[in-house]
């Protein structure tokens, strides 16, 4: 007689589930892909917020369409572009907060307000004052989603789809910027306003029906909950997710059971790993990225490039959407690291042909 090996399942109403039901339950693996992808309306949100200064400086000094009342001097818009990252620097400290608090959905869904409220300035805005502290607004919710987003994608994915889910943010952010570049020349000011609004509000429709993290309710001892969240997230039945339930109940207990302090941070391999990402946000920082991202339509117009430079910055929106669309299907493959090198010797390459 082949054997049976029961497991006893708290959630199904204490009745013994037979281990190879969970284990032959196929599932839906494009639930979490249609999931991530929702989350990640905000990411895009956030790259049409933080390319919005590409083609609106030039509206700015254009008396016909800019709603100022004084035309802006070149100081106030370097101020403008740049105090976005002020904003950025109390995001993660929020969003960190809310994601512990309230959840990764709702912590998400909360960061919509400082954009949504930063949308509602710039809409309004008559004065430089009320442009930038929209885009400071901006920042905050730029520093809470990319604290929250990372989080929930990891969590909801199975092993051999978090490369492909992490990989959404960088695929989304630059089909942001695709679109306010592609837009933002020739529709008015206010109608780039409108659209960055209903983007916000599309996302927070859409994300309101999306599941939590199993995780966050297991950390609050939710395990029924949990194994709602798994259930819808995996597509399966709740036994059918009893087995990656336990395994994900067992990693919490394990976490929690840790207590960790900032001295941790630099011992051992956590130390490794620290440097290891401090070096690489520092060297993708001081490329200049946003630097060009958030001015790309104003130095193309100080090259002198022959090709108009609208259509020139609409290009190089596009070869970043590319570049990303190609990520996800490789990053499990060929792994990060490799991946990594490839970006940075392409952007070594960049800037010394810039240079001389």
């Amino acid at each position: 007689m082949a054997d049976r090996s029961y497991v006893y399942d708290p959630v199904d109403n204490g009745e013994p589930v037979h281990q190879q039901t969970f284990r032959m339950e196929a599932g839906q693996l494009w639930r979490q892909y249609v999931i991530a992808g929702v989350a990640n309306i905000l990411i895009a949100s956030l790259g049409y917020s933080m390319g919005w200064t590409a083609p609106i400086n030039s509206k700015l000094n254009n008396t016909a369409e800019s709603p100022l009342e004084v035309p802006p001097t070149a100081d106030q818009l370097a101020w403008m572009g740049s105090l976005l990252t002020v904003g950025a620097i109390f995001g993660p400290f929020v969003g960190g907060l809310a994601a512990s608090t309230i959840g990764r959905k709702w912590g998400l869904l909360s960061s919509t307000i400082p954009l949504f409220a930063g949308w509602v300035l710039i809409a309004i805005g008559t004065s430089m004052g009320l442009l930038i502290a929209g885009r400071i607004l901006w920042g905050v919710s730029v520093g809470m989603v990319f604290t929250i987003s990372p989080m929930y994608c990891a969590e909801i994915a199975t092993d051999d789809s978090r490369g492909a889910l992490g990989s959404f943010l960088q695929l989304f952010i630059t089909l942001g910027f695709l679109l306010v570049y592609g837009i933002g020349p020739f529709i008015s000011y206010s109608a780039v306003a409108y659209v960055g609004v209903a983007f916000v509000a599309v996302f927070a429709i859409l994300f309101f029906f999306m599941p939590e993290s199993p995780t966050y309710h297991l950390l609050k001892g939710d395990r029924a909950a949990a194994a709602d969240c798994l259930a819808t997230i995996r597509g399966r039945s709740r036994a059918g997710v009893e087995a990656e339930l336990s395994l994900m109940e067992s990693e919490v207990k394990a976490s929690m059971a840790k207590t960790a302090t900032i001295a941790d941070v630099f011992r051992g391999s956590n130390f490794k790993a620290f440097y290891i990402s401090c070096a690489l946000v520092f060297f993708q920082q001081f490329s200049g990225i946003n630097a060009v991202l958030f001015y790309m339509t104003d130095i193309f117009d100080a090259s002198g490039s022959s090709i108009e430079s609208s259509i020139a910055t609409i290009i190089i929106g596009a070869v970043q959407v590319l570049a990303s669309c190609i990520t996800p299907f490789v990053v499990d493959r060929l792994g990060r690291r490799i991946l990594l090198l490839i970006s940075c010797c392409g952007t070594a390459i960049g800037l010394i042909k810039r240079v001389l």
